[in-house]
């Protein structure tokens, strides 16, 4: 299970590597409402895959190695202790929306939206862009 004590630990080491990331799944939604709606297996979160080299290597000081490499779709990294992340990997384009790489109904592409980047609530741990 991933503790927002866990997340936080996640989000932290990233921002101090200079690594911006996006909430996705369940912990975006409860960074959205500012409050914990259930337990999670694990940590989904969307980023550009210019920093997921840089996002691996930093997370790997916390303990974090690559368990399934789906790229370009997915990445799944795992701690010793079970905690896990789901690294969804984006292309941005140049109007500001990004594309995961057949994540998309049949096998096409996954598009965020630009504006979907910039949802924000009133958790201060969210990882959205100020």
């Amino acid at each position: 299970m991933m503790t927002a004590a866990d997340v936080v630990r996640v989000l932290d080491a990233l921002s101090e590597a200079g690594i911006t990331v996006w909430l996705d799944g369940g912990w975006g939604v409860d960074a959205l409402l500012g409050e914990g709606t259930r337990e999670h297996e694990d940590l989904d979160m969307v980023v550009s895959v210019e920093h997921l080299d840089h996002a691996l290597t930093s997370l790997a000081a916390l303990g974090y190695e690559i368990t399934e490499d789906l790229r370009p779709t997915r990445l799944v990294l795992a701690a010793g202790d079970g905690r896990r992340i789901d690294f969804h990997p984006v292309i941005f384009d140049p109007d500001g929306s990004a594309r995961q790489i057949g994540a998309g109904p049949n096998g096409g592409n996954a598009v965020y939206r630009r504006q979907a980047s910039r949802a924000t609530g009133p958790s201060t741990t969210t990882a959205s862009p100020a």
